[in-house]
């Protein structure tokens, strides 16, 4: 977004634009009054950049096309004249308009330049110059930020880090400490590909290496000295280096040391006419590696977001647990005042010895801005040290988690980060792991959730350990994610502790272990300092004013929407936060129509960006590049989109409207990921049927008296012959089968059944329509996860299954997830014959409820504080389950039988061996399964597996070792055995239940 004064000088000289013979008669007079229109003194330039370069526009542009006012006011050209302006280097600036230019060929998004664009840019750079020459202080556009706290801790952080290396290698320890820079350095030589011809010890105090470095043309080398000196090097170790230099008839020779360089010394280096050369060890890696362009393009990407005008610093709080126990101790609150999470993570940073850190908070509560925010201090600590020649602290490294589910392997997506996006020069990823693992580098993952496009426990323990692999000894790592895909603190905390693992995964005692702090929501002066960016003091003290709304703004997120919907709140209507995103974007839509920005009514925008939001989030690719945009109108509108010339019309027009922002790369998005979860959660409502009131209201020409009622999806192919749509009087729910596609194809996305549940209640027949959707799935031969889907939904939003006809329903899914049902009740429910596979029954009201021929595979059943792990349906009715409690000592698992499939008469018991860790249930082999025919079923206690006879329910076979599973092997029935006792291996066995032979092995 262009500050506000660019914005305004555009639109001034937008308005002569349209006028340009009378702009060329009066030009001057004309310049003279857009300056003072701007405020500007026309006699005496400004200083700050902005104020600058709007008066460059206002002086050089004056009377310019239209299009070449767009061109200079986007903000990825005004960032990158901004960076070459800098640095005086204007290719980054020169590459950026080319990318423009090229891409208005295909897009039209500037329009007609009519004019020789790089004459313009020529001349409106001079221009520029010229104006910074005639202010008062030419410097002055660089926005600094508070880094001398964080130098001032990076010397003592590389001293803490060092001692910890040698406590933990002895072998470090005994050498001197010109030896073990050489050592370091020689690690690095070979990271970049340098060749180690030999090492010696020249005193105790330095050490050397004759090294080969390639030169520019292929296979030559050149050689070289180096020199690696214990503290300061000083003008006499030159001295010692030319000695050598000359010995061993090196072209080059380099003398090296961890930290400072005297002046003198490089005074002498700079008069050997490129045979000496004097570096500290961050100036030798900076040959080989250039983080500036990657650094440039953070603080652009901070200033672009405005985060560095508008951010608001956070608390936050991290739970003291006893490390033994697991139990919570007492709570540290770490509070904005004093700090807050700026100055935790800070200390953090400079202690060797601490864990990674892990950010937790619920959507919106600030974690990327705070990641970008905190990166791009740090960076510009790294520039502020470069600049003076100090130590340098940790260059941060913002990777965006969404981008994991576009590779195959972190490594990947790291390889991605340096190589293609930010075109980092580093020779091979070898560097990135050495620059890791010396402790140069932190490693930001923002959006752990966001690692794939469906989450389970399963997906979340693989992530955690593919992400693991990047965690390397001396990296630094901060890791992101919201609180909704843990639905309570230990789970976080097993996780990150390392304390759980998949049959594919590494071993537990072998992870990196992450501390976790959560974050506060804003207190009353933090949603004040927030407005206070935003609104006059007037409107900022009506919002306050306001109870509900106040609440809503605890989070940051909820600022820009909750100044959109200002009018509906100051008007009386209702709020929640649900109602708010709705009143923002009917607001946004409709700003965009009444200023002419858009032909395409709400009602097209709503469905497109609908969706377009749900495939987002169904794939998790959550933008959508420009090239793209043609296909996807194509399969929203078909025949409105037919000719080439509406196509482009409809193009430009959706991606012109104010719900999506544009990258550097051309990919379009919402502003934050919860836009997309509101729009697939109003795209399900309404394939449901069950918009209503207000929400019903965002479609234009909703509840007409006597017109008809159509679905989603056949509403918008309805369109009339002028291109309107039709009046409609409600939205009717899709087919079932249509519903299977959609709302049963999806797994559980914490924030989008909170807005579905806001929204669905509205309408006065949830209840019964819900119900309804759950019985159609009697007749759909693949229904996927809709009616345990509509289930949940349905206890989310305070209704019930109390009493239902449910006979033969599928409800795959049901209560899987962690949801709020506050109302929800199985008593009395007729479940005969239904699917409740991968379902949740434990914990609610199930009196009465007849489960007679349900398949209750992998499902909980038990009302109970023990959960019951996996199920088996017996062919004569009866049900086995696994039950564990976990004890603050030990895990207790039984078997539990019912003979008769009644729930709620007592069962038959068998008890297992106990663990005494909880966290071992994962792998240690415990498990029930049932057989391939109906005469048995079997069990393993973690060390032995056993048959029982389905007649008798007496011990028919016993084996050594756990089996798994039962499987046919061609005609004959056999068991699968896990080895468990290494975790990190796969190894297996496949066995004949009868004679015991083994069928198959890895081997």
């Amino acid at each position: 977004m262009a500050p506000e004064i660019i914005t305004a000088a555009a639109g001034i000289l937008g308005k002569i634009a349209a006028d340009p013979a009378k702009a060329s008669a009066m030009r001057r007079t004309a310049v003279i009054k857009a300056l003072k229109a701007l405020h500007l003194d026309p006699h005496q330039p400004p200083k700050d950049f902005d104020s600058l370069y709007a008066y460059a526009l206002v002086e050089e542009l004056h009377g310019r096309p239209e299009a070449v006012l767009r061109l200079f006011q986007d903000q990825y050209v005004q960032g990158s004249f901004k960076t070459s302006f800098n640095s005086d280097d204007w290719s980054t600036l020169k590459e950026e308009i080319d990318l423009a230019v090229e891409r208005n060929v295909e897009t039209r998004e500037f329009g007609h330049f009519g004019t020789d664009i790089d004459e313009t840019l020529i001349r409106f750079i001079a221009k520029f110059q010229e104006l910074v020459d005639r202010s008062r202080d030419p410097h002055a556009t660089r926005i600094e930020n508070k880094v001398d706290r964080l130098l001032d801790e990076v010397e003592k952080a590389r001293s803490a880090e060092e001692a910890y290396r040698l406590s933990a290698n002895p072998e470090r320890a005994h050498v001197s400490a010109a030896e073990r820079l050489r050592d370091d350095a020689e690690v690095w030589f070979r990271a970049v590909g340098y060749r180690i011809d030999k090492t010696w010890n020249t005193s105790r105090d330095h050490s050397a290496l004759l090294i080969d470095v390639p030169t520019r043309r292929p296979g030559r080398f050149d050689r070289v000295v180096v020199l690696c000196v214990e503290g300061e090097l000083g003008l006499h170790h030159l001295d010692l280096l030319d000695s050598l230099t000359q010995e061993e008839e090196a072209a080059e020779g380099w003398g090296v040391s961890q930290l400072r360089v005297s002046e003198a010394a490089r005074r002498k280096a700079a008069d050997s006419e490129d045979r000496l050369s004097c570096y500290s060890f961050d100036e030798l890696i900076e040959l080989e590696v250039d983080f500036e362009p990657y650094i440039d393009w953070l603080q652009s990407e901070v200033k672009s977001r405005m985060i560095d005008t508008r951010y608001v610093p956070l608390s936050c709080r991290k739970d003291e647990v006893d490390p033994t126990t697991g139990k919570p101790l007492d709570v540290s609150n770490y509070h904005w005042e004093n700090g807050g999470l700026d100055r935790y993570v800070e200390t953090w940073l400079t202690d060797p010895t601490k864990k990674h850190l892990s950010l937790l908070g619920e959507f919106g509560m600030g974690k990327s801005w705070f990641s970008l925010h905190f990166a791009s201090k740090l960076a510009q600590a790294w520039k502020d040290a470069k600049n003076r020649g100090m130590p340098r602290p940790r260059i941060p490294l913002v990777i965006p988690l969404r981008d994991y589910a576009k590779q195959t392997s972190v490594s990947a997506l790291l390889s991605e980060f340096f190589f293609n996006k930010h075109k980092i020069g580093l020779r091979s990823y070898d560097v990135f792991s050495v620059l890791n693992r010396m402790g140069r580098l932190l490693l930001i993952f923002d959006g752990f959730d966001e690692m794939a496009s469906r989450i389970d426990r399963n997906t979340m323990v693989s992530n955690f350990w593919e992400l693991a692999k990047a965690v390397e000894p001396g990296a630094k790592v901060l890791l992101s994610s919201r609180t909704e895909h843990f639905p309570e603190a230990k789970e976080a905390r097993d996780l990150f502790e390392a304390r759980v693992s998949t049959s594919s995964s590494g071993s537990p005692a072998d992870g990196p272990t992450f501390e976790i702090v959560e974050l506060v929501p804003f207190d009353d002066v933090q949603i004040e300092q927030m407005l206070g960016h935003l609104l006059g003091e007037d409107k900022v003290q009506s919002v306050m004013s306001n109870e509900d709304v106040r609440d809503l703004m605890r989070r940051p997120v909820m600022s820009e929407l909750v100044i959109d919907a200002l009018p509906e709140i100051e008007s009386g209507a209702p709020v929640n936060l649900t109602r708010v995103y709705l009143y923002a974007i009917k607001r946004k839509m409709d700003r965009d129509v009444t200023s002419q920005r858009t032909f395409t009514s709400r009602a097209d925008k709503l469905f497109f960006l609908s969706e377009i939001s749900w495939n987002m989030l169904r794939t998790n690719e959550l933008t959508l590049n420009f090239r793209d945009f043609p296909d996807k109108l194509r399969d929203c509108f078909g025949p409105a989109v037919e000719s080439s010339k509406d196509l482009d019309y409809w193009e430009q027009d959706m991606r012109s409207q104010g719900m999506l922002v544009r990258n550097a790369e051309g990919d379009y998005g919402p502003s934050h990921k919860s836009l997309l979860e509101f729009f697939t959660a109003y795209k399900y409502v309404a394939e449901l049927g069950l918009l209503a009131g207000d929400y019903l209201g965002l479609i234009p020409r909703s509840s007409r008296d006597g017109a008809d009622s159509h679905s989603w999806s056949e509403h918008f192919a309805l369109r009339q012959s002028d291109g309107s749509l039709p009046d409609v009087n409600t939205i009717s729910a899709e087919p079932a089968d249509r519903l299977a596609e959609s709302f049963g194809r999806d797994d559980f996305n914490p924030v989008v059944y909170d807005f579905l549940a806001s929204m669905i209640q509205e309408h006065p027949h949830f209840q019964s329509t819900l119900l309804s959707h759950i019985e159609s799935t009697r007749s759909l031969s693949n229904c996927g996860f809709l009616g345990g889907n509509c289930a949940n939904l349905l206890g989310h939003a305070g209704g019930t299954l109390e009493g239902a006809d449910l006979r033969g329903v599928d409800l795959t899914g049901f209560r899987k997830v962690d949801l709020t049902q506050p109302n929800m009740s199985l008593r009395g429910t007729d479940l005969r014959g239904a699917a409740l596979e991968s379902v949740n029954l434990s914990a609610i009201d199930k009196r009465g409820a007849d489960f007679s021929g349900v398949a209750l595979k992998e499902s909980s059943v038990l009302v109970s504080a023990r959960s019951a792990g996996m199920a088996v349906d017996h062919p004569d009715g009866a049900i086995t389950a696994l039950v564990m409690e976990t004890t603050t000592e030990e895990l207790k698992r039984s078997i539990l039988r019912w003979p008769t499939g009644d729930l709620s008469s007592s069962p038959e018991v068998t008890s297992l061996p106990a663990a005494n860790d909880a966290h071992s249930a994962w792998w240690d082999g415990v498990r029930i399964f049932p057989g391939q025919s109906e005469k048995w079923w079997g069990y393993s206690d973690g060390t032995s597996t056993f048959l029982v006879s389905g007649a008798t329910q007496e011990v028919t076979h016993q084996f050594d070792g756990c089996a798994s599973q039962s499987i046919m092997w061609a005609d004959r029935e056999a068991l699968v055995f896990s080895d468990i006792s290494n975790p990190g291996d796969v190894g297996w066995n496949v066995v004949d239940v009868e004679t015991r032979e083994v069928l198959a092995s890895p081997q």
